[in-house]
């Protein structure tokens, strides 16, 4: 695996409780929930629109992205 990975909640996991199970739903979850890059970006700019106007997803944008960055990187939040 190379690269940065980066978090992308939208699948839902098998069920069950057994270990092949569990295998399975992390197979899963690596192909529909990451993303993942040939090197850690330089820049990355999050854009909040209106319809959240909470400091709570400036502070989720900082921390899902913060380890992703490549050192010396930066990360620019806009928001209302």
């Amino acid at each position: 695996m190379k690269g940065p990975i980066f978090f992308n909640p939208t699948s839902a996991a098998p069920s069950g409780n057994d270990a092949q199970c569990n295998d399975n739903a992390c197979d899963l979850s690596l192909k529909v929930n990451f993303n993942l890059l040939e090197h850690a970006p330089k820049k990355i700019v999050v854009y909040l629109n209106e319809e959240y106007p909470s400091t709570w997803l400036g502070n989720k944008s900082i921390y899902q992205t913060r380890m992703a960055i490549d050192d010396g990187g930066e990360l620019i939040v806009l928001a209302p």
